[in-house]
């Protein structure tokens, strides 16, 4: 306002993506709002935010309803399906459905298994280097400074378990966090990589260790 008041804001999470071996830079739209008394300033926020479209990919990851003719009119991809990667987590003997659900969830899932050599890290920067992801579709960009930022970014806690050859090449991780049901907590898996099978039933392994015991991992 005039008098120097905020009334609304539109804000931006820097996201890069990689695609082909090439660095495409991203803007993520996070929180916007503004006040009843001021939804003349809505537009105009979001028309400075379009701007940035000419140098960055950006994505509206939330966008409610009432905006989607507005995204679709300057040309925004609606992408509709979205997957999310749910495990069991073990639960207390306190409660023996959420237990029973959980074991039964558990010791039919295939946990994989660890190369011989190499170490199983908890941060990010006890890794030397990452390794070189597969990126033949448009992924998150991964770098150890990344994984470092997300995981201090936010309020909510959330695990980083990793497994680095003898080399200490970080050659896949995960990252997730624990949510709690009424019936069954899960642990709910935000972002992975691996870099070769290997390394892929690696993570298997891992996800299957921190579903069972995610404490052990905090």
């Amino acid at each position: 306002t005039e008098e120097g008041e905020i009334v609304g804001f539109y804000g931006y999470i820097p996201h890069d993506y990689t695609h082909e071996g090439k660095l495409v830079r991203g803007l993520i739209a996070t929180t916007s709002y503004v006040r009843a008394a001021h939804r003349g300033a809505a537009l105009p926020l979001f028309m400075k935010a379009h701007r940035y479209e000419t140098d960055f990919h950006y994505t509206d990851g939330g966008p409610n309803k009432a905006i989607y003719p507005i995204l679709e009119r300057f040309g925004y991809h609606h992408q509709e399906s979205a997957t999310m990667h749910l495990y069991p987590v073990s639960a207390s003997l306190g409660n023996p459905l959420r237990w029973a659900t959980g074991m039964a969830r558990l010791f039919n899932s295939a946990a994989g298994s660890l190369p011989e050599g190499g170490k199983i890290i908890m941060d990010p920067e006890e890794a030397l280097a990452c390794a070189a992801f597969p990126d033949q579709k448009l992924r998150r960009h991964v770098s150890l400074e990344t994984l470092s930022w997300y995981l201090k970014s936010g309020s909510s806690p959330r695990y980083f378990v990793g497994w680095c050859d003898e080399q200490g090449i970080l050659q896949c991780y995960l990252v997730g966090f624990v949510k709690k049901k009424s019936i069954l907590d899960a642990l709910v898996i935000a972002d992975y990589a691996f870099s070769t099978e290997e390394s892929r039933a690696a993570l298997d392994h891992l996800i299957a260790e921190v579903s069972r015991q995610p404490s052990t991992f905090q």
